[in-house]
């Protein structure tokens, strides 16, 4: 519930009145998503396209003339995949990706396929979308306070529930 998010991690910025503040902290990406799939060369073909995957699996496959880590990796990569989720693993696609001058956008997409993040809201929320739940879930707070401490106790009385209820509408009122 997005307001359980802004009471969580954002309810300074919330009580300030900052919605575009809110709707950053929590469109930020900041959860981890560690991807444990097995790639091959074929996924990665079809993930990054057959020029980039080349440049992949060569980069890998050429390390491995003299690294047998990384001949372990080019064989699992060509048989039953490799597993780039892991932190090792992403250090070894980054410094594969920095040795051999990979663009950057290759590399990103490199890692990416391992571990990617997102954010609190999980899909993207908008400053007007926090302050309409933020208001939302403040008045439900506030009647139920006048609820359970004004109308409630009131309700043996008919007079006593209309001033009750004259009251609580008073209070929402005033804000």
């Amino acid at each position: 519930m997005l307001a359980n998010l802004i009471n969580e991690h954002a309810l300074a910025d919330a009580q300030a009145g900052d919605f575009q503040a809110v709707a950053q902290i929590l469109n930020a990406p900041t959860i981890e998503v560690r991807n444990p799939k097995s790639w091959t060369m074929a996924d990665l073909i079809t993930l990054l396209g057959a020029e980039s995957a080349g440049v992949v699996g060569g980069t890998i496959q050429a390390a491995g003339a003299t690294n047998p880590i990384f001949a372990g990796a080019w064989l699992a990569l060509n048989i039953t995949g490799l597993q780039l989720h892991t932190d090792e693993r992403q250090e070894m696609i980054a410094g594969l990706a920095d040795a051999a001058g990979w663009p950057s956008e290759l590399k990103s997409a490199a890692l990416a396929a391992g571990l990617t993040y997102t954010s609190l809201a999980g899909s993207t929320v908008t400053a007007e979308q926090c302050q309409s739940a933020y208001e939302s879930h403040r008045l439900s707070q506030q009647w139920s306070t006048l609820q359970n401490e004004t109308i409630n106790p009131a309700t043996g009385n008919r007079a006593d529930l209309i001033a009750a209820l004259t009251s609580a509408i008073e209070t929402l009122e005033a804000g």
